[in-house]
């Protein structure tokens, strides 16, 4: 990758952190780029949330208008390339699953923030109280408590 590319990156970056050393981008197909970005920020730490697919299946098919067929490729898509950077960077990925996360927050949250080499604050497990603005599509999801069901809510509707 051009010197460049990872400088304008770099500057992008700064100037959307306003000078916080950490940042976050849940953007759902970062997965793709994950080659990209760990040659352009060989710091980064890089967090996988795994999720049973048909709870994923169930919110593309609720939030955009994919066929079925299509969401399931894109799933092996994204299981396999992440098989892949698995592979490549298995020391910069970290795995968390998403169930055992609303069932056991409080463990699974120290082991996030002791992976990321970040100071534990018992903030942390209450993100829903954090202020800072939030500007993606699930601004008012991240207000809310963990819970747990969400990933059966695909059922209700099994039968279509």
């Amino acid at each position: 990758m051009p010197s460049t590319v990872i400088w304008r990156w770099k500057a992008q970056l700064q100037k959307l952190s306003k000078g916080n050393p950490v940042v976050t981008d849940k953007m759902p197909q970062n997965f793709r780029y994950i080659g990209l970005l760990a040659a352009a920020f060989p710091e980064a730490k890089i967090v996988n949330i795994k999720r049973n697919p048909a709870a994923v299946f169930w919110v593309q098919k609720t939030g955009c208008c994919y066929e079925l067929d299509d969401v399931i490729k894109y799933y092996g898509l994204y299981k396999n390339l992440m098989e892949f950077w698995a592979k490549q960077f298995s020391n910069r990925i970290y795995d968390i699953d998403y169930e055992l996360l609303t069932v056991n927050q409080k463990d699974e949250t120290r082991k996030l923030i002791n992976y990321l080499g970040l100071a534990w604050e018992n903030k942390c497990l209450s993100p829903q109280d954090n202020t800072r603005s939030v500007a993606t599509a699930s601004n008012i999801q991240v207000r809310e408590k963990i819970y747990q069901g969400s990933s059966q809510q695909w059922k209700k509707y099994n039968h279509f």
